[in-house]
């Protein structure tokens, strides 16, 4: 995942510093000190930073029915800091957008980590799995805008946001600012440093291209 943080962070030199100026003025010393390899300053980055990060990861594991069985929010983050610590070590974000986008990654695989772990074969819902068919052998429906209402079909949740995390950076990025961080989409542009139109135009595109991938009978919803 090392090598997986410093390309994301050299891939989004385009983002727009309006992004840092409104929202997040107060990450700017603490990046800087970061840069300079300080290790009292990055941990200070992590303290600052806790509770931003801790509503992060509450609403993404929302999107891991399977996880949120049986994790919670300040389990997830303890893990996440650690991995994000180690990240700091090798890989310096430019501005507060890339130091929150590389939070976000973290989270995602740390989720994604957990996801293998609980619905593999011997995991935990494996005990308690449905089938992810139904009666007539129809794939079951997935509603993302409200993943905890649907603890069925665990494994179909694991493949998709593995076939999310290997999407191309492109489209990765939108679904980790429009799905996983749920940003406005105004603002999601402006983070990626692209026109709102384009966004809505490629949004669309990558949301058409994973519902013919995932699978005929798949109606995935709530990606708007």
């Amino acid at each position: 995942m090392r090598s997986d943080a410093r390309r994301m962070i050299e891939g989004r030199s385009a983002l727009n510093s309006k992004f840092g100026d409104s929202t997040c003025d107060s990450l700017w010393p603490f990046l800087e000190g970061v840069k300079s390899k300080n290790d009292a300053a990055r941990e200070a980055l992590l303290k600052h930073s806790q509770q931003r990060l801790a509503r992060m990861t509450k609403k993404m594991l929302r999107k891991y029915p399977g996880v949120l069985r049986w994790e919670d929010v300040g389990d997830v983050l303890q893990n996440v800091l650690i991995r994000l610590d180690r990240s700091l070590r090798e890989v310096e974000p430019p501005t507060p957008a890339d130091f929150l986008a590389l939070a976000s990654a973290h989270i995602r695989w740390e989720l994604i980590d957990l996801s293998r772990r609980h619905n593999g074969p011997t995991g935990v819902n494996a005990l308690y799995l449905t089938p992810a068919t139904d009666e007539r052998g129809s794939r079951r429906q997935v509603d993302p805008a409200a993943p905890d209402e649907d603890p069925l079909g665990l494994e179909i949740w694991s493949e998709l946001h593995a076939r999310i995390e290997a999407m191309p950076d492109g489209a990765r990025q939108l679904f980790d600012a429009l799905f996983y961080r749920g940003l406005p989409q105004p603002e999601a542009a402006l983070v990626l440093g692209i026109p709102l139109r384009t966004l809505r135009r490629r949004w669309k595109a990558a949301r058409e291209k994973l519902m013919r991938e995932f699978g005929q009978g798949m109606d995935l919803q709530g990606f708007n």
